[in-house]
């Protein structure tokens, strides 16, 4: 597990703030019972050229051997709305997950034995088999966060 801070230049960060207001969200489940949650999930943005282009600018600053996305999408936590427990590799489709913290503030990541404190412009790349949840969104704004489902070893 690993993070970056100031991954993007400011301009670059304001237009991925810009284009995460205008994706379309539906309700989304998280954990083990699979129920729904009331924080929203954008759909499947891999085929974007954008999401496309921002995950070629990390593979520029960050150094990381895996460089085939399986799955990319923006989580939208509402005020006081959270994730269950769950993994991102439940089926097998990815080995590791990148998140990238857009906002201002939010609600941290949380591991069993380590919480990644969310802080705006940072990147959290993690084993996608590791068990992790979000914690309650205490702000009065949407939390959101662009995640990157990397294939490989």
């Amino acid at each position: 597990m690993k993070t970056w801070d100031n991954v993007f230049t400011q301009p670059l960060l304001e237009v991925i703030q810009d284009q995460i207001k205008y994706l379309r969200y539906e309700p989304h489940g998280s954990g083990e019972k699979d129920l729904p949650n009331t924080f929203l999930y954008s759909g499947e943005l891999i085929n974007n050229r954008f999401w496309q282009y921002l995950f070629n600018k990390i593979l520029t600053n960050i150094p990381i051997k895996q460089t085939v996305v399986s799955r990319c999408y923006v989580n939208k936590y509402p005020p006081k709305t959270f994730s269950d427990w769950h993994i991102d590799n439940k089926d097998k489709s990815c080995s590791h997950t990148i998140i990238f913290y857009p906002d201002e503030s939010g609600a941290n990541t949380v591991f069993k034995k380590q919480q990644i404190e969310y802080k705006q412009n940072r990147l959290l790349w993690f084993d996608s088999k590791l068990l992790h949840k979000t914690n309650i969104n205490d702000t009065i704004k949407h939390r959101h966060t662009l995640v990157y489902k990397i294939k490989g070893k």
